[in-house]
C-alpha cells in the first residue's frame, strides 16, 4: 500500500492487500526520531533504516520510468515518507497531516507516504503514485482556459 498527498492533504490510498478491515496502527509517527536522506528526486523521510538503500533505488529507477513516461521533470524533489508496514499507513486525512508534521517534511507540497515492507511491488507502486503527483505539477501549471460553453457564451454577450 502507498499513500500519496496533496499539498492540501487530499489522500489517494491504494491496498494491495484488498482489506478494509481498520487495523491499530503499531507505529507512533509523533514519538519516532525522524531522519532525512536525499537522493537526486527524493527527500526521504525515515524513523527506521530498515532497507532504506533498496527503497532509494528503487524511488530513483520509478521516478527515471515515469519522467521518461511523461516527457519532463518535477520542479522539485517529492517528499517520501517511509512508514514500517502497510498497517501504519493512513486511513484518514487526519492521519495523513499528523504523519507529514511529525516526519517534518514540507507541508505545502505533494507528499508520498510508503509502507517499506511488503517489498514484492513497492518499485511498481511508488512509480503509480509518482505519475499521479507529475499530473498534479502538471494540472497546477497550465493556464485555466474557459470551457467551450464559457466561451460561447462570452461571444454571445452573456
Amino acid at each position: 500500500m502507498i499513500t500519496c498527498c496533496r499539498a492540501g492533504l487530499l489522500t489517494l490510498a491504494i491496498s494491495v492487500l484488498g482489506s478494509s478491515n481498520p487495523v491499530a496502527v503499531q507505529f507512533d509517527p509523533r514519538a519516532a526520531v525522524w531522519h532525512v536522506r536525499t537522493t537526486t528526486h527524493f527527500d526521504i523521510y525515515y524513523a527506521q533504516p530498515v532497507d532504506l538503500d533498496s527503497v532509494a533505488r528503487e524511488a530513483e529507477r520509478a521516478y527515471a520510468r515515469v519522467s521518461r513516461d511523461q516527457r519532463r521533470q518535477l520542479s522539485r524533489k517529492v517528499p517520501l515518507i517511509l512508514l514500517p508496514t502497510t498497517r501504519d499507513l493512513p486511513r484518514t486525512e487526519q492521519e495523513a497531516a499528523v504523519i507529514v508534521l511529525a516526519s517534518g517534511a514540507a507541508r505545502d507540497l505533494d507528499h508520498l507516504l510508503l509502507a517499506v515492507e511488503p517489498r514484492e511491488g513497492r518499485e511498481n507502486r511508488m512509480a503509480h503514485e509518482l505519475t499521479h503527483i507529475f499530473g498534479f505539477e502538471q494540472r497546477a501549471a497550465r493556464p485555466a482556459t474557459p470551457s467551450p460553453v464559457h466561451r460561447s457564451a462570452f461571444r454571445n454577450g452573456t
